[in-house]
Parts: C-alpha cells; sequence; structure tokens
C-alpha cells in the first residue's frame, strides 16, 4: 500500500473520524477523513485541469496550516512534487528556490503575496499563484477545493518517484534541494510504526514549521496512521493549544525546553522560599537518581518513592501544563543539556531526543522508553544503518529513508553518497551499549592559534544552562582564546536587576551597568568550571538585540550562522581580542 492509498483507506474504514483541526479567529475548525479525502480529490483535479502533470514541481510558501496539508496530499495524489518554502524566506531565498526547482505554480498563504509579487518578474516557470485564503493578488484556494468539472484518478507511485523536494535552510551558501522519493517516505513509516507507539486517533499538534523535514515528516507519519493533526500557525500560540488539544505527542526543539526550565526555576522563586526550596529538593533527588540509574544501578525502594513524590509535586503540573496526556515528546534540531533532559525525564516527561538530517527525511535514531543514556541520542530505529568513519570520526547512515541526492547538483550528490553511505558531516561516536553520540558538525569545529579544537555547539549548550542567557554564539576560530556574543533572558536578567536595585532606563543603559557585566561573569565561571581551559569563554559581549530569522542571524530552525554573524558582529568580536 503506497501513501496515498493509505490516506483513502482512513477515508473509506473511518470516515467520520477526526483527521485534521486548526483553530480559527472564530473557534476550532474541523475535518474528518471522508471530507480530508473529497477536498484531497478536488484539489488534485484543479491542479490536473490546470495542466499540472506528474512530475511537475509545485511550491508551498505558508505557515502551517490544514490548506498546506491538503495542498500536500494533492500532490502526492497526482504524483507531483512539493517544494515547500518557509515563511519567514527572504526574497532572495524565494527567488533561489522556486527558480532551482522550476516550480510552475505556487500555493501561499495570502500575508505572503506582497513578497512574491515583489519578485515576481524574476520567476521565470512560475505560471500561476493560488493564496489559501481570499486575498486581491491572487485567486484563493476555495474554488479548487470545490468539485471539478473533470475529476482525475490518483496517481500509483513508484518507490522511485520524487515525492519532495525539500531545501535545507542553509547555515552555510545557498540552500540545496534534497530530494525525497515515495520509496523513502514509505521507509519513514515503516521505521516508525516499528519503533514508536502512535495509534488511529491520537492526537499530534503541528506546531514547527512543516515546511522543515522534522515536523514535515511527523505529520506525514501522523496521517499515514490515522492520527489527529492540529496545526498551530505561530509558535507564540503553543501553550495555548497544548491545554486546548490536550495531544498526545507534538515535536519540538531544545530551546521550548530550555525555556521552560528556566520559567519552572524563575516561577518558584518569585512565588517565596517554600515553593523554591521543594523545587531544588525535587531537582536534586531527581539528579541522584538520574545518576544512579545511569551507572546501572537500580533505585531502592526510598528512592522509587522519594522519586514518585517529586513527580506528584512537579513532573504532573509541568504534564498539565503540556496538556495532560502527553506520551512522547519527539525533540531534534540542536544539542539539549542532559542536565535538562534528565529533570524532565525524571519528573515523567517523555523527550525523545533523535538524531536525523532532511537527507534522511528526519529521525534515524532516538532514547527508548528504557535502558537510555543521558547525552546520547539513543540507537538506530528499525532497519537503519549507523556507523563511525574511523579515518574522520564522521556518523554515517544507510537508511530506506535517505535522499538519493540533491537535485541538480551531482557534485555535492557525489560527496553525500558515498559506498552506499550517507556522510552527514557530523562528527560522533558509538558508546558501548550501541547508543549514538554527538559531537560536532565537522564543518564548524574552530580551531584556536594554539591548535586546540573547541566544537561550539558543545560549549553552547552549557553556557545556555545559565538561566540569564537566551542566545549565546561562541568565537574560537583561529583565536588564541574563546569569545561570545550573549543575547540575555531579559526577564530573568531585569527580575535580578530589580532585587541588586540597579536603576536602568533601557536594555542598552542596563547591559552597560558594571555590576551586571561582573555578575555575567561570575555566573559563566560557574557554569564553566566542568569545561577543559582551553574551551572556557574568557570574554563575553551582551548583545542588546536577539538574532533573528528576519536579521539574517539564524536559519527558521534556530541553527546559528555563525558566518552572518562574524561579519554583523566583526567589531564587537574584535574589541573582546
Amino acid at each position: 500500500m503506497n501513501y496515498i492509498t493509505q490516506i483513502q483507506h482512513h477515508a473509506q474504514t473511518r470516515p467520520d473520524a477526526s483527521a485534521m483541526s486548526q483553530k480559527t479567529a472564530i473557534g476550532w475548525r474541523h475535518l474528518s477523513w471522508q471530507q480530508v479525502w473529497q477536498q484531497v480529490e478536488n484539489l488534485a483535479a484543479h491542479l490536473h485541469n490546470a495542466g499540472i502533470e506528474r512530475g511537475d514541481r509545485v511550491a508551498i510558501f505558508a505557515d502551517n496550516s490544514i490548506e498546506w496539508s491538503l495542498t500536500d496530499l494533492a500532490c502526492v495524489y497526482l504524483g507531483v512534487v512539493s517544494v515547500p518554502v518557509y515563511a519567514t524566506s527572504s526574497p532572495d531565498q524565494l527567488v533561489h528556490i522556486i527558480n532551482h526547482a522550476e516550480c510552475r505554480l505556487m500555493f501561499a498563504d495570502a500575508n505572503l503575496l506582497p513578497d512574491v509579487s515583489g519578485v515576481f518578474d524574476q520567476l521565470p516557470t512560475l505560471e500561476r499563484i493560488i493564496a489559501f485564503t481570499p486575498s486581491p493578488l491572487a485567486p484563493d484556494l476555495s474554488q479548487w477545493l470545490e468539485p471539478a468539472v473533470e475529476a482525475v484518478e490518483p496517481y500509483n507511485s513508484a518507490p522511485e518517484d520524487l515525492f519532495t523536494i525539500i531545501y535545507t535552510s542553509g547555515t552555510t551558501g545557498l540552500p540545496k534541494g534534497v530530494m525525497l522519493t515515495h520509496g523513502n517516505i514509505m521507509g519513514s513509516m515503516t521505521a516508525h510504526q516499528q519503533s514508536l507507539e502512535f495509534n488511529p486517533g491520537d492526537r499530534s499538534l503541528a506546531a514547527l514549521p512543516l515546511s522543515h523535514v522534522f515536523e514535515r515528516g511527523w505529520t506525514a507519519i501522523v496521517m499515514y496512521i490515522g492520527g489527529h493533526n492540529h496545526y498551530v500557525a505561530d509558535i507564540n500560540q503553543l501553550a495555548d493549544q497544548l491545554n486546548d488539544v490536550k495531544p498526545h505527542v507534538f515535536c519540538a526543539v531544545p530551546r521550548i525546553f530550555e525555556k521552560i526550565h528556566t520559567g519552572i526555576f524563575q516561577k518558584a522563586k518569585a512565588a517565596g522560599k517554600v515553593p523554591y526550596a521543594i523545587l531544588n529538593w525535587a531537582n536534586a533527588r531527581n539528579y541522584l537518581n538520574m545518576k544512579q540509574l545511569q551507572a546501572g544501578q537500580a533505585l531502592n525502594g526510598y528512592q522509587r518513592l522519594m522519586q514518585e513524590l517529586a513527580r506528584r509535586l512537579i513532573g504532573r503540573k509541568i504534564q498539565n501544563a503540556l496538556g495532560g496526556n502527553i506520551r512522547f515528546i519527539p525533540c531534534g534540531g540542536a544539542a539539549l543539556d542532559e542536565n535538562i533532559h534528565g529533570f524532565f525525564i525524571g519528573l515523567g516527561i517523555n523527550i525523545k531526543i533523535g538524531y536525523g538530517l532532511t537527507e534522511t527525511l528526519g529521525t534515524v535514531s532516538f532514547i527508548p522508553d528504557e535502558g537510555y543514556r543521558l547525552g546520547t541520542l539513543g540507537k538506530p530505529m528499525a532497519g537503519i544503518d549507523i556507523r563511525i568513519d574511523p579515518k574522520e570520526g564522521e556518523i554515517l547512515v544507510r537508511s530506506p529513508s535517505m535522499t538519493t541526492g540533491y537535485y541538480k547538483n551531482p557534485e555535492a550528490t557525489a560527496d553525500l553518497l558515498r559506498d552506499g553511505w550517507l556522510h552527514t558531516g557530523d562528527a560522533g561516536s558509538i558508546d558501548e551499549q550501541g547508543n549514538l553520540v554527538f559531537r560536532e558538525r565537522l564543518k564548524e569545529l574552530m580551531k584556536t592559534s594554539g591548535g586546540k579544537y573547541i566544537a561550539p555547539q558543545h560549549v553552547e549548550g552549557v553556557l545556555i544552562r545559565e538561566q540569564l542567557i537566551e542566545q549565546v554564539a561562541v568565537i574560537a576560530d583561529a583565536r588564541n582564546y574563546a569569545t561570545a556574543l550573549i543575547v540575555p533572558a531579559w526577564e530573568a536578567l531585569e527580575a535580578w536587576a530589580r532585587e541588586a536595585n540597579l536603576q536602568f532606563s533601557n536594555k542598552v543603559d542596563l547591559l552597560k551597568d558594571a555590576k551586571v557585566q561582573a555578575y555575567f561573569e561570575q555566573q559563566l565561571t560557574k557554569v564553566q568550571q566542568h569545561l577543559p581551559r582551553y574551551e572556557r569563554v574568557k570574554r563575553f559581549t551582551l548583545l542588546s538585540e536577539p538574532f533573528s530569522v528576519e536579521g539574517g542571524e539564524i536559519t527558521p530552525t534556530m541553527k546559528l550562522k555563525r558566518r552572518v554573524i562574524q561579519q554583523r558582529f566583526a567589531s564587537e568580536i574584535e574589541a573582546m581580542y
């Protein structure tokens, strides 16, 4: 059974079951499986009647929505190749992707149409634009969801047929188009079904961008299994919708849990000495128990009792804030500090840290429910092989879900795929229990002028434990010591400043205060004490504005664009040396 046939199967066997939901300004909108199938059929027919043929590329330039998935499924139905584009893409990125993929048609959010109009004359292959909601700039989707004059049968895709082209978010240079086939998507479905418990009717919340492989891949799994997917267009709505939807699963990036962790301690401290003491007791008890379990030693009766008490006092509140029904939370895209991970795991929040790439159609390994080791990325999923190149220490993957290569880029493909293995560009190791351990992006390793190698992501992961730090970029390449650009966590910093009776009129004024500088230096010294001396940040600069997608310093998946940061803050960096 191929992917679209499975969607049709849900419509035939569970026609009235809920498939897709989204909160709108006037309330919740729901589609049953039968309604989803009818609208996908109609949309595919209109695409066909508009001259779009099997193998053509169709762009989706939008935030998460029901329409996003309906359009994606209609492309699968017709054998068309969908090309997602981040809603935060710059005009230059938009032009590159549409022209490189030679997209003939684009579906877009109405609020993004001015961006397209501004560069439309630079898009020679783009014949038509359809808006997801009414707009004076383009016809809207509503007419395409109605029955077409001429219907069309679903295309029976072969494993080698292209399913999608996903352009990498591009931390360096222009994004490359990762080709993923129907064979890849089915390989991913098989691996996940054999490795995770997710059932028909289970609720999932799509809050990360569908334009990224992580959320796109998981949503594909939810639809294939017959789950009930809920769409979040704005990540700032996540907390409210967790309470509304009460999902069994939602995908997350580590920064979400870093902020939750910081917020928990800040609120407890503000609530008074007793709540803060209870939280610190629970944290200390949890830490000791997790260390013992990681060493392979079982907990005694008293320790289990205290662990359960900590879960009741603290863990239950966190679980309720996440909706109360969370079974597991896939988490990836960056490293999560193992102490923060252990804090949540010990309190009963099943965060499944894993490893994957766009080129592998997302996850290839994750920590199991039992027998896991904190600080690792778990073990390979069913049918997936992972090994380490003995020369470079590079992580190599062989999987049914791995890409066939980069679109129209044979040189990069030849470098990526060698001898049947996908070369990830990541350095790592496999421990004695068979867990994958990530070390660093090989291209991001920094060599100091003294010849020492520093993995910036590792150091940044240590620094971000400090509650006063929101974002950090480590600088060390060709320098004689490491420095950092730090964006403070303003809420925490301002609370500390008020306690210290500091007077300030704005952010810049506060950051210049000698007491603030001294306090940051003191906290950095504490948090870095276990790092080797050559990895420790010796100097830092506090920034008044955050790194942002709009500013070009980070990708839509929150990865640092180090080259851009080093260029933009060149004077600040030089001042630290």
